[in-house]
């Protein structure tokens, strides 16, 4: 039994080695572009490492998928697992998350591109984005709940239209500063429409939002903490 355990251990440290490295080929080369001898490579196993847990290059990327989907589903359940002081605020929050996650995540970079029709069997793109759609439209539904909405705002159709927002940005900006600056431009258009003035102003107070800007239009993003300073 002493025995068996590291056994099991090494290999599923191997098997996630390998899910972690596949997810960086896939996001770079897509389905088709991706070599089997570059994820053993990254991942530092043989062909017969990854063979043993992955019988195809499809089975490999369904467990990049797979990888994805619980990712999103840990991220839902800590997000939901309190009423959050404001749920308006946990959407700008989590719209933020959504942008830089697929220009800098690895797992969701290559599931997007799994589910754009670039595996023999691609997976359906509204399950890609399924899990963070479920997590916007409940956010929404307890915003509506406590007061935050607008009469007449439809929790379903804004909550697709924030994540095409996030979507869109990682094809817009080369930088993530880039895509911070368009979705806090974009929340300046979309706010004043889904919350009242009153609503507006205590988002910042809140969630430790900054406002900025004039009546019109509020400058709104998440805080986010200054790089630490270089030593070198």
């Amino acid at each position: 039994m002493a025995e068996r355990r590291p056994r099991q251990e090494r290999a599923e440290q191997t098997q996630r080695a390998l899910v972690e490295a596949a997810a960086e080929v896939f996001a770079a080369h897509g389905y088709t572009g991706t070599n089997l001898g570059r994820i053993c490579e990254l991942a530092g196993t043989s062909k017969g490492a990854l063979y043993f847990h992955f019988a195809t290059k499809d089975d490999l990327a369904a467990a990049v998928v797979a990888a994805y989907q619980r990712s999103v589903a840990e991220l839902s359940d800590r997000l939901l697992a309190e009423d959050p002081a404001s749920p308006m605020g946990r959407l700008v929050e989590l719209s933020y998350e959504f942008a830089i996650r697929l220009r800098e995540d690895a797992l969701t970079r290559a599931a997007a591109r799994l589910s754009a029709g670039s595996a023999p069997d691609p997976r359906d793109p509204a399950d890609f984005a399924q899990g963070w759609l479920e997590l916007a439209r409940e956010l929404l539904v307890r915003a509506q709940r406590s007061g935050e909405l607008r009469d007449g705002v439809a929790p379903a159709a804004i909550g697709s239209t924030v994540l095409a927002v996030s979507y869109g940005m990682r094809l817009l900006e080369p930088d993530r500063d880039g895509v911070e600056d368009r979705l806090a431009e974009s929340w300046d258009l979309l706010l004043p429409g889904l919350v009242s003035d009153e609503v507006l102003e205590r988002l910042g107070a809140s969630c430790g939002m900054e406002l900025t800007g004039n009546q019109s239009a509020s400058r709104v993003r998440p805080e986010r903490p200054e790089p630490a300073a270089s030593n070198g």
